[in-house]
């Protein structure tokens, strides 16, 4: 137990004499910054924590950090615009698309995203697009799962669709 005790001791003594010195000729702790995703009342803040998801999208217009700075528009329960408005059409064929940047189309504008094109070029489809950056395929079988019981309600989407990369 003395034996451990020392090696313990020796390491801690050894930790502080080094951190001491690396200060002496100039290096300082590297601070950690927030993301600028979520970082609370900033334009380009298109997230919100959750407790269960770690983040989802937040409602609002949001501006992407990429070059062109695409506004992102976000409707209720986190779903990215996907037609000129949101107006809940119910006697279209319903498709839920969940993922992660991607499906989000992050960096892109509303109206150039993959669901906002689908939407415009077959007008019996309408997609509620769920997708949010950074999401694994777990959270976003855990966000499907909550929109069928918060969104759908009464009437699930007609398809699924899930995006993953590699």
């Amino acid at each position: 137990m003395k034996n451990l005790t020392l090696i313990v001791f020796t390491f801690i003594i050894c930790f502080f004499v080094s951190e001491f010195a690396l200060r002496q000729i100039g290096y300082e702790p590297r601070l950690l910054e927030p993301n600028r995703f979520f970082q609370e009342n900033k334009q380009t803040t298109w997230s919100e924590y959750d407790e269960i998801l770690g983040w989802v999208n937040r409602e609002g217009l949001s501006i992407s950090i990429e070059d062109g700075s695409a506004p992102m528009t976000f409707w209720s329960y986190g779903r990215r615009a996907t037609r000129s408005d949101e107006l809940n059409i119910s006697d279209k064929i319903n498709i839920m698309l969940v993922g992660g940047s991607n499906a989000q189309s992050y960096g892109v504008r509303d109206y150039d995203s993959f669901p906002y094109l689908i939407n415009e070029m077959f007008p019996d489809v309408k997609i509620e697009n769920f997708g949010t950056g950074g999401y694994g395929t777990v959270q976003s079988l855990l966000l499907a799962r909550r929109m069928l019981k918060d969104y759908y309600i009464n009437s699930p989407p007609d398809l699924i669709i899930l995006t993953f990369a590699d």
